[in-house]
């Protein structure tokens, strides 16, 4: 599933718009000389059920905002939607691209006016920043974020070098990202019934750490970000199906 046959899914977007499937995005700034794109599919919705097949209510309801690089109808249940090969293609599109993923604690911290910082680190070699840092004081209680980026291209000229046996071009020498990275949010409109709009501005920034070599990756993207709110349980399907949660590292 490509950006190409987002037809397949019920969600058609001018090319070269800012219009996404379940809201609207744009980004500007540049991370390592590109764009910042978790921009095809935007979606929200009040985490209030336990999962199936308990559906017992959560003590709070939780509120979660996700945007992913593909476009793919999040008002639809993608596993009825979608046959084998295409979901494959689909989550690998994800994966392999930008994405966003921000959860609240409590529904009701989600109104206008009020910011929100989360500052995380990345533990792997993927361009993922899914765990907050514990050493940062500036971690909103109740507020966490997840943010991915495409993996970076290769260069001959990086710290990491090939071993002699796989000279280029069969290795080619990466550059990692910084591992530490901070996200802050403002809610500027927040109607969080279904088919409401969740209105924020996001601000990335990317940095480096005693422990990254001096060429890592590093820079700041802002974004304003509009995303639909649809139903708890299309949403989780979804989650679900398109294995978010784990990418997410969103527990359900």
């Amino acid at each position: 599933m490509s950006k190409s046959r987002a037809w397949l899914v019920g969600c058609v977007v001018a090319v070269g718009s800012a219009a996404a499937c379940g809201g609207i995005s744009l980004f500007t700034g540049r991370i390592n000389n590109a764009f910042y794109e978790p921009t095809g599919t935007l979606f929200a919705w009040g985490d209030q059920l336990s999962p199936a097949p308990q559906l017992a209510s959560n003590p709070q309801t939780r509120f979660v905002v996700g945007g992913v690089y593909a476009y793919f109808d999040p008002a639809q249940d993608q596993a009825g939607a979608l046959n084998g090969s295409d979901r494959a293609e689909l989550i690998q599109e994800i994966v392999q691209n930008d994405w966003l993923a921000l959860q609240w604690a409590n529904d009701n911290d989600v109104e206008p006016g009020k910011s929100f910082t989360a500052v995380l680190l990345r533990t792997t070699d993927e361009p993922f920043f899914r765990v907050p840092d514990p050493s940062s004081s500036d971690n909103t209680a109740g507020f966490t974020a997840r943010v991915g980026f495409r993996r970076p291209a290769t260069r001959r000229n990086a710290s990491y070098k090939c071993p002699t046996y796989l000279p280029p071009p069969l290795c080619m020498p990466v550059r990692s990202f910084g591992s530490r990275a901070r996200v802050e949010v403002s809610v500027n409109d927040a109607n969080r019934g279904l088919s409401g709009n969740i209105r924020l501005s996001v601000t990335v920034t990317v940095e480096r750490t005693d422990t990254d070599a001096s060429d890592a990756i590093t820079g700041t993207v802002r974004g304003n970000i509009s995303a639909s709110v649809v139903s708890e349980r299309v949403a989780e399907a979804n989650m679900a199906t398109l294995t978010l949660y784990d990418l997410f590292n969103v527990v359900p």
